[in-house]
């Protein structure tokens, strides 16, 4: 949890964190310096990253592997700015991979960037 303070998070933000998020304050540097490097790999730049981890704490408690499917998916959506857009809804990453699958499934008729829209607009 110390490594929250090197991202200059300060002390309301980080316990609001943890107040959302029991499970942070159990995590250790690795773990998490290892949730933040998935952002920070799709190309978050330091200020969305503080955006998208205070507005989501509950991100720190998905799955690795749920994390990377839902960003994978989002990445093969053509010209979307995945860090702006989790920036704006960074509930994304807290769905659940299945309905996020079956959705764009279901909807695979759309445009990529009509697809995602509706996605928002159905579901958050």
């Amino acid at each position: 949890m110390d490594y929250l303070y090197n991202l200059n998070l300060n002390e309301s933000e980080i316990l609001k964190m943890i107040d959302a998020n029991n499970h942070i304050k159990d995590m250790s540097d690795l773990e998490m310096i290892t949730y933040i490097y998935i952002l920070v790999d799709i190309g978050c730049s330091q200020a969305q990253l503080l955006d998208i981890i205070t507005a989501n704490p509950n991100y720190f408690s998905r799955s690795e592997d749920d994390i990377r499917k839902i960003l994978e998916r989002l990445l093969s959506l053509e010209k979307i700015d995945i860090p702006s857009i989790l920036v704006n809804k960074p509930d994304i990453l807290s769905v659940d991979v299945g309905l996020l699958e079956g959705y764009f499934k279901d909807n695979s008729n759309l445009k990529d960037h009509e697809l995602l829209e509706k996605f928002i607009k159905d579901c958050f």
